[in-house]
């Protein structure tokens, strides 16, 4: 179990980013209400428990394995959801510390409010805010979006987050996002309830290719926490956190807490498998050449039903695992591939550019960096490891 645990606290600071999500919360009488869909391809849904500690909040994540954390609560009444974004320019936090861990949890271990949460965020250098943003909402009904630099705090009795910078656009109603839209228009002048909260999120999840895999209410005053499984709205599952975390460290796959649902079922089983899988098996039963050729013919086929999730994720995973294996001859080719196919990526790149700085080949590494930071130029990442090159200073 700890070994998953810290598995999680690694991954989360390296989160693949959602097709879509929307969050949103309402607060009325000194009472505030959460709610969020989290959309993804993975059915895989994970709750991980962490309880306090002499210096840390106890709290709860929802997320997969995979992608870790997107949503999570603490003991204190702090909540907060992370959200893919289009890039943006971090300019003004740039000269700080970065901090080299998992600033997300260190905000949720050592945070009560959103105005703690803010205040530990203008010690560091957010960089790393490049293509993400979040919500942070507490019990006193605070809340407020942290978009790179650019603090957007609540100021009437909602607020929403999808996959947009606010920054952006003039108003409210020229927003681009119709679920936001239709979130704003069920909240406006509506009586807090649970169940408006309920038909906020079945109004607002997506189905097709990355559907809304789960969903959250948050009682931030009472530490409650309503949760579903697969946009299934008729089945809940109520979660008391300090309850829960009196159980100690723990894991739980989401979809046992749930009676059995067919859509789910369904979608476990037709959902197209990872490309790296039938990969990793040809590298392993027929060698690296074979994998090559049989993942050019994969790829021809995509634009037509290939089976397979060509996801540029799954193939990064893929090398850094043979990576992990010291195999970095058959790593190179596969983030080789992967780069042909996602030419544009300064992931892709980047991943390529660790891989020959683990052969010592410094000249490709290094060719391979500038192009990942000249794609991404916040990627610190890539900057750090030019700086052990000797590339910049």
């Amino acid at each position: 179990m700890k070994f998953f645990l810290i598995l999680f606290l690694l991954c989360i600071a390296a989160i693949s980013l959602l097709e879509a999500s929307i969050m949103f919360n309402y607060s009325r009488n000194e009472k505030t209400y959460v709610g969020i869909n989290v959309d993804w391809g993975d059915p895989e849904a994970m709750v991980w428990f962490i309880p306090a500690t002499d210096n840390n909040y106890g709290r709860v994540y929802f997320g997969f394995t995979d992608n870790a954390a997107q949503s999570g609560m603490n003991d204190q009444g702090l909540i907060y959801g992370r959200f893919a974004t289009e890039s943006l320019e971090i300019t003004q936090s740039l000269g700080k510390p970065v901090y080299n861990d998992n600033l997300l949890d260190k905000i949720m271990a050592e945070c009560a409010t959103v105005k703690e949460a803010l205040k530990l965020l203008e010690n560091y250098n957010l960089e790393f805010f490049h293509d993400f943003q979040i919500m942070l909402v507490d019990k006193h009904a605070n809340s407020a979006i942290v978009e790179g630099d650019i603090i957007h705090r609540k100021t009437g009795n909602y607020q929403i987050v999808t996959n947009f910078l606010i920054s952006q656009y003039e108003n409210e109603d020229r927003y681009p996002c119709y679920r936001y839209q239709i979130a704003r228009a069920m909240l406006t002048d509506q009586g807090l309830s649970l169940e408006l909260m309920r038909k906020i999120l079945a109004a607002t999840h997506q189905e097709i290719e990355y559907p809304t895999q789960f969903s959250c209410i948050y009682d931030l005053l009472n530490g409650i926490i309503f949760l579903y499984n697969f946009h299934d709205f008729e089945n809940t599952v109520r979660i008391n956190l300090k309850e829960a975390l009196l159980q100690g460290e723990h894991i739980i796959k989401m979809a046992d807490l749930f009676p059995r649902c067919f859509a789910y079922e369904d979608y476990c089983v037709r959902r197209p498998a990872p490309v790296s899988l039938e990969i990793e098996r040809i590298i392993n039963a027929e060698g690296i050449a074979r994998a090559v050729t049989e993942y050019e013919k994969i790829r021809d086929l995509c634009d037509r039903r290939c089976g397979f999730d060509m996801a540029e994720r799954h193939l990064d995973k893929l090398g850094h695992k043979l990576l992990e294996q010291g195999r970095s001859d058959e790593a190179v080719t596969v983030f080789k591939l992967n780069l042909e196919t996602y030419n544009n990526s300064w992931k892709a790149f980047e991943s390529l550019a660790e891989a020959y700085m683990l052969q010592g080949n410094i000249t490709l590494a290094r060719e391979h960096f500038l192009e990942s930071i000249e794609l991404n130029p916040n990627n610190i990442k890539a900057k750090e490891n030019l700086v052990k090159l000797g590339a910049i200073h």
